[in-house]
């Protein structure tokens, strides 16, 4: 009898997915969202389990952008890749926070003005993803060593030097995996 499965803070898994497809009911409504804290919610996804909608065949499915949102698909340069590469994420809006808290420099490498002008401004997400022939967006992963783990900020080469910092240990390496 439920309804509504709403999941947002990390990527829904293929296994995760059919899962969900295999406990709940043809009527109930998978709702994925990526946010971040910078702006809230970036895009939405939403199913109806057994129903027709179908998991990407690479990345995880975050869905079309949500209202007052424009994704962008970036290069290195900061420059829109062709339709269908892919980028780095950046989401055009007037609404997103004013940046960093007594954070300037990292206020300005991640919050763009316009190019066009206007009260726009960009966000990069530090999230790589292409954009389907239908407009769907797919979440390809990290450009950057962050994940998230059940919807935590996880930063690898922080945790590697706090292991280095142990007397016993010599080298690490720190990696995230679904099991």
């Amino acid at each position: 009898d439920l309804r509504l499965i709403r999941l947002t803070g990390a990527p829904i898994s293929k296994r995760d997915f059919d899962l969900y497809k295999t406990r709940f009911g043809s009527n109930t409504f998978l709702r994925i969202a990526m946010g971040s804290t910078e702006m809230g919610s970036i895009s939405i996804c939403a199913a109806i389990l057994n129903q027709g909608f179908s998991y990407p065949t690479e990345g995880f499915p975050i869905g079309y952008p949500s209202r007052g949102r424009t994704i962008l698909f970036l290069d290195e340069d900061r420059r829109p890749v062709a339709p269908g590469q892919i980028g780095e994420i950046a989401v055009k809006s007037e609404n997103l926070s004013g940046g960093y808290w007594k954070q300037p420099k990292a206020t300005n490498e991640k919050f763009l003005p316009d190019p066009n002008g206007g009260g726009e401004r960009i966000y990069l997400t530090g999230d790589f993803g292409r954009m389907l022939p239908d407009g769907f967006v797919v979440h390809l992963g990290r450009k950057d060593l962050m994940v998230k783990i059940r919807g935590y900020r996880v930063d690898f080469s922080e945790v590697e030097q706090a292991l280095l910092k142990h007397p016993g240990i010599k080298d690490a390496g720190v990696r995230a995996w679904d099991h």
